[in-house]
């Protein structure tokens, strides 16, 4: 999902000067990489008309590539921080918001495949009684949690997991608290969940001290499980890209080229 911004290079060095072949090359990486950058801000600029609340990660994901004089050629894309910047988590997140289609599949979601949690070729959707961060997201601590108490860390994550004991505590709750909670899984209708009134999900049951023992209270719907979710294109990147390359080559060319013949003149070339 990245654009490049190219040039025909060639044509043009055949058409000039000495002087200008042994620049040309480095005014055209500067025009191409100061349209990437034009591109991007304006990228970022636009993002909030067309995706509700976006992420810090996702807002600060968008990245250029410079031009150089040996790769004549600018690229501005969504990187991958947790990747490395090679697999772009960053752009198979937005790719659906871009060109329309079906999500991702998240790395809590995996987690929670691997382990029967979460059934094969579904997916997590908050539920009703889901807390969400300002960006209207299931919050990392969440998963974090949930992901411990059902032992989906891997390897070298296993520390993360909690104990029998633990989860045996957390139902008890505290007198300090006042109320204990253990989570649930359903698989819905038909099935040998035991919760089969309870539409596929994870649920938060609560429970309360009352006297000397402790009451069963609310079952809440936390993630829910549906089928994958499919988006359409709601975020014009392309369409944005080419408008600023179309207003911004041309005087980025023209403001780098008065820069090299003012160097020229400077430096008596």
């Amino acid at each position: 999902m990245d654009i490049n911004v190219t040039s025909n290079i060639k044509e043009v060095i055949a058409n000039v000067d000495n002087f200008v072949k042994k620049q040309i090359t480095f005014v055209v990486a500067k025009t191409l990489t100061k349209t990437a950058k034009d591109v991007k801000d304006e990228e970022v600029k636009q993002l909030p008309r067309y995706i509700d609340r976006p992420t810090p990660y996702t807002v600060n994901s968008i990245y250029v590539k410079p031009a150089t004089k040996t790769n004549l050629t600018s690229e501005v894309g969504f990187k991958d921080y947790a990747g490395g910047g090679t697999n772009k988590r960053g752009a198979s997140t937005m790719l659906p918001q871009v060109e329309g289609g079906r999500r991702s599949v998240k790395g809590f979601e995996n987690a929670l495949r691997r382990i029967g949690v979460l059934p094969q070729g579904m997916f997590i959707a908050p539920g009703e009684a889901c807390p969400l961060d300002a960006y209207g997201n299931i919050p990392p601590s969440l998963i974090i949690q949930i992901m411990s108490y059902f032992r989906a860390f891997g390897e070298q994550g296993y520390k993360a997991n909690i104990t029998d004991k633990r989860k045996a505590k957390l139902k008890k709750g505290s007198k300090k608290t006042g109320f204990g909670f253990e989570y649930i899984v359903s698989y819905g209708p038909g099935t040998n969940s035991g919760r089969q009134h309870l539409p596929a999900g994870i649920y938060k049951k609560t429970y309360f001290l009352a006297g000397k023992g402790t009451k069963a209270g609310a079952i809440k719907p936390i993630m829910m499980f549906v089928k994958a979710p499919s988006y359409r294109a709601r975020f014009p990147f392309f369409d944005i890209a080419r408008r600023i390359v179309d207003q911004k080559l041309k005087p980025n060319f023209d403001e780098a080229m008065r820069e090299a013949l003012l160097t020229m003149r400077r430096t008596g070339y």
